[in-house]
């Protein structure tokens, strides 16, 4: 008996494709999932740059600080020459607090300060033969030294030392602070600098 529909021949099979609406869902979802994936690549970038400055900080401000310990463990009592990159001539000879709770900060209000404000002492300087013969950044073989990359991130740092008189043995609380692309910025009382990265401090005793 007929039955009015066609046969459907032997081995075959229906067969749908996928419709316009669902091809344009897939790639919504795609470029959602793409742009989720790029975002992560700057905050990573990000992260690693404040990684890598975190750790040069530190490093500045341990390196500043044993140069300080050496100082104080050679002091008079009254005085204290540490030697580090960034301070006039390499070397640089500060006097101690005389009374108990006594502080001086320097370099004291930019008078001998390295760097263009005179407020901090800045790290890298064309004249440094220290930064030249460690870090290789300076050309010393052209008067006057010029510095071979300006973008060198050692040059971008600076730092400043202070000495409070803590006993009257001469126990002396000592603080480091690094900062990086130093700027001048009027600061209330115990406001910290917004262009400070760095805070290295101990207690030394001088003999």
């Amino acid at each position: 008996m007929k039955t009015g529909k066609k046969s459907r021949a032997r081995g075959g099979t229906d067969r749908a494709g996928f419709t316009l609406i669902e091809i344009l869902l897939a790639l919504v979802v795609l470029t959602v999932g793409l742009c989720g994936l790029l975002a992560l690549f700057p905050v990573g970038i990000r992260s690693n740059k404040e990684s890598t400055e975190d750790t040069m900080a530190a490093l500045v401000a341990e390196s500043v600080f044993q140069s300080v310990v050496r100082g104080m463990r050679e002091s008079n009592g009254s005085s204290v020459t540490f030697k580090h990159d960034g301070l006039p001539s390499g070397t640089y000879t500060a006097t101690l607090p005389a009374g108990l709770g006594g502080k001086l900060w320097y370099p004291t209000q930019g008078s001998v300060g390295t760097d263009p404000s005179g407020q901090v002492f800045l790290l890298g300087r064309a004249g440094d033969a220290i930064t030249g013969s460690i870090l290789d950044i300076t050309d010393q073989s052209v008067p006057p030294p010029q510095v071979k990359d300006p973008s060198e991130s050692y040059t971008q740092y600076s730092f400043d030392v202070e000495f409070t008189r803590v006993q009257t043995g001469g126990l002396f609380q000592v603080v480091v602070r690094v900062y990086r692309n130093y700027e001048p910025v009027a600061l209330g009382v115990n406001q910290k600098h917004p262009r400070q990265v760095r805070m290295f401090g101990a207690h030394i005793a001088t003999p």
